[in-house]
C-alpha cells in the first residue's frame, strides 16, 4: 500500500513527492489546503478524518473497512464521501448510522441480538423491515411472558391447593387423636 498521507497520532504530513493534482483537488474539496500539511501541525478530529479518507481513497486497497466514516465531517465532507463511495470499485464494509451514507448502498449485513443476515434493498426499506421485525419480536416476547405468567399463576394455585389439602389431612389426624387431658 502506497502512502499518500502520513497519519500519525493526529499529525498529518503530505510528502512533497506525493502531492499530485488529484490528491490536492480532493483535499481542497474537503476544505484541507496543502498549506495545512507543511511542517508538523495538530489537526482537528474532522480534519484528521478527512485526511484519513483521502488516504484510503488513494491507498489502492481492495477492501475498505469504514467505521462511522461521516463522524466529524461537515456537510461538504459528507457530500464528498457519498460521491466517492458511489464510484469506489473495491469492496466496502461500512458501519454507519448516518442515513445519508446508508442510502448509497443496496446490500446490508444486518446484525441484531437475534443474529445476523444479509439484506438487499434501499436503506429506507431495510429500516422499515427492521422495525417490523422488532415489533414482531416484541409481540412474540410479550406472548411468551403472558404464557409464563399464566403458568406461574397455575403452579402457585396448584401449590396452594396441595398445602390446603395437606393441612386438612393433618387436621383430621388431630381430631382423631385423643386429647392430652385424656392421656393423663
Amino acid at each position: 500500500v502506497r502512502q499518500i498521507l502520513n497519519v500519525d497520532q493526529g499529525v498529518l504530513q503530505l510528502p512533497p513527492r506525493e502531492s499530485s493534482d488529484e490528491v490536492c483537488q480532493d483535499l481542497a474539496a474537503l476544505g484541507l489546503h496543502k498549506e495545512l500539511f507543511v511542517g508538523d501541525r495538530t489537526m482537528s478530529f474532522g480534519e484528521t478524518r478527512k485526511a484519513a479518507l483521502v488516504h484510503a481513497k488513494y491507498s489502492k486497497a481492495e477492501l475498505l473497512l469504514l467505521d462511522e466514516p461521516s463522524q466529524d465531517l461537515d456537510e461538504h465532507g459528507v457530500a464528498w464521501l457519498i460521491q466517492w463511495l458511489r464510484i469506489w470499485s473495491g469492496a466496502l464494509l461500512v458501519v454507519s448510522h448516518d442515513p445519508r451514507i446508508l442510502e448509497v448502498f443496496q446490500h446490508f449485513f444486518y446484525v441484531a441480538e437475534s443474529g445476523a443476515r444479509l439484506v438487499s434493498g434501499i436503506a429506507s426499506d431495510v429500516a422499515k423491515m427492521v422495525r417490523e421485525e422488532e415489533i414482531r419480536a416484541e409481540r412474540k416476547y410479550q406472548r411468551k411472558m403472558r404464557s409464563l405468567l399464566r403458568l406461574e399463576f397455575q403452579s402457585a394455585l396448584v401449590a396452594r391447593r396441595r398445602r390446603r389439602k395437606d393441612r386438612g389431612g393433618r387436621m383430621r389426624e388431630i381430631d382423631r387423636a385423643p386429647s392430652r387431658a385424656m392421656l393423663n
